[in-house]
């Protein structure tokens, strides 16, 4: 009897260590901090299914990325800051995402992707008044 009461309170205390691990919090801070990085999209060549893409840094282009979606033909030239790269930023992430972006605009028929992107921003602004 001794035994099995020792047990019980032993297999209770288990359970009662594991729910503590499942309900264990992680606290931290997350810090965002802009790295100045952005894209520019230089008109689209939609007969010939071409997009390029302008990475800048501070308004300064530090790479291009040019694809040809019809033909599936990426050219990159330029590299991307140190201060970026450190923080496990890749010019793949740019890479793919001027080529998703620009398989959108070629999808929709949008020539010009900046002036694109102003409409939305208005239309969203008109939307809150």
């Amino acid at each position: 009897m001794r035994k099995r009461i020792m047990l019980t309170a032993v297999a209770l205390l288990a359970v009662g260590v594991l729910r503590n691990r499942k309900k264990k919090r992680s606290y931290g801070w997350t810090l965002f901090v802009p790295l100045g990085i952005n894209v520019k999209y230089l008109p689209v060549d939609l007969e010939n299914g071409k997009v390029t893409g302008q990475v800048m840094n501070k308004e300064k282009t530090v790479m291009t990325v040019e694809a040809d979606l019809k033909k599936g033909i990426t050219s990159v030239t330029g590299n991307l800051p140190k201060h970026v790269l450190k923080k496990g930023i890749t010019k793949e992430i740019f890479i793919n995402q001027i080529e998703t972006e620009g398989a959108f605009y070629l999808k929709h028929s949008i020539r010009d992707p900046e002036e694109y992107k102003k409409q939305i921003i208005k239309e969203a602004d008109d939307r809150r008044l």
